[in-house]
């Protein structure tokens, strides 16, 4: 059944207006099946309705109803809002658009999808002249490029920098391994993500880092996504197993997310519980220290530039057969499946032995 023609001419004339209101800023209406016009509050309003379909130069703009504000010249998308300018893919329950300042107010569910990054959020603000993102409420941003998702409270994403930056209590970067559905996990209050050609990370304030049976945790850690360090700077600690590390600054080196590496520098020192029920523990301190890991198993500790330990010697049978102190230019520790196999002492080196009931301080005189 035809319109009346009556209905018809109402329609043009609101298109016509429309069109008319807006050729100065570019924003054309491709298709809508209906076109009402109003007043409401002393403003002019265009309402369309079905498959509706703006575009302003590249942008194009996808909904199910748009109301156009003639007076302050703004635009609203609602339901199944698309909107795509050439890179962008974006999708909301709803959509503010200014046309002037070419920027959009994401609301419910939104997305904004490249053919390498998805970001989501609860609310987005998007600035099309700078390319640039502000996101609120449940961030999450996923770079299929390489492999790492981050989440915060809230956060900025600039698309032609591949910068993100995200911030809030659960602020979190994971880099992922699909080969070994494994991943390393990076916490803190503030993350900063660049994903160029030298894809890196910097995580700030009370940063926690979780990978197998490694822990660490610093005021600021950097990530180097494609050579696989990590930097831990400011007194950091990190802990592997029954071994605890620490001093100014720790490297940790993976292959292919496996730790293979801690380097300590700076005041390095390692520590580990003698056994379960002792307080005791065995000691070692250096200029710097090489914790060398295989197969997920400590297997060797190297401690170097005036090294000194204190270890607790064990018979087979467990038992306590006292402990020895030495110094030298380096220490080496040697591991057997996870436990201490053997000691070398190397370079100027000197030792004192404690006898089991000993309770003094262990230390040679006058240190």
């Amino acid at each position: 059944m035809m319109k009346p023609f009556n209905s018809i001419l109402n329609t043009l004339v609101i298109c016509f207006l429309f069109i008319a209101a807006t050729s100065d800023e570019g924003i054309h209406l491709i298709h809508a099946d209906q076109t009402i016009g109003r007043m409401q509050n002393e403003q002019k309003l265009s309402i369309f309705t079905g498959h509706v379909h703006f575009r302003q130069d590249t942008i194009h703009m996808h909904c199910d109803t748009a109301v156009f504000n003639r007076t302050l010249n703004h635009l609203d998308f609602r339901g199944r809002v698309y909107v795509f300018d050439g890179r962008n893919r974006i999708r909301a329950r709803t959509i503010q658009y200014d046309p002037d300042k070419r920027s959009i107010r994401c609301v419910d569910s939104v997305r904004i999808k490249t053919d390498t990054d998805s970001m989501y959020a609860e609310l987005m603000y998007y600035d099309l002249e700078i390319d640039s993102v502000f996101a609120r409420r449940n961030v999450y941003l996923m770079n299929t490029e390489h492999q790492v998702q981050v989440w915060g409270d809230s956060g900025i994403h600039h698309d032609q920098k591949n910068y993100s930056y995200v911030l809030g209590r659960r602020s979190r970067l994971i880099k992922i391994d699909t080969s070994a559905a494994d991943t390393l996990d990076i916490r803190a209050a503030r993350l900063h993500y660049f994903a160029g050609d030298s894809a890196r990370a910097t995580a700030v304030d009370s940063v926690i880092i979780y990978k197998g049976a490694l822990k660490a945790a610093g005021d600021t850690a950097i990530y180097d996504t494609d050579e696989e360090i990590v930097w831990l700077l400011n007194h950091p600690k990190a802990w592997y197993e029954e071994n605890a590390l620490s001093g100014n600054r720790i490297k940790a080196l993976f292959d292919s997310l496996q730790i293979t590496d801690l380097v300590v520098f700076g005041r390095a020192e390692a520590r580990s519980r003698v056994d379960s029920l002792s307080d005791e523990e065995n000691i070692l301190r250096g200029r710097e220290i090489y914790f060398k890991i295989e197969n997920k198993k400590p297997q060797r500790i190297l401690a170097v530039q005036e090294a000194s330990s204190i270890y607790y010697l064990r018979n087979e049978q467990n038992e306590d057969q006292g402990s020895n102190f030495s110094t030298a230019d380096s220490i080496l520790i040697l591991f057997t499946k996870g436990e201490v196999d053997s000691i070398k002492i190397m370079g100027g080196a000197q030792g004192v032995y404690y006898p089991q009931n000993y309770k003094g301080d262990k230390a040679f005189e006058g240190q």
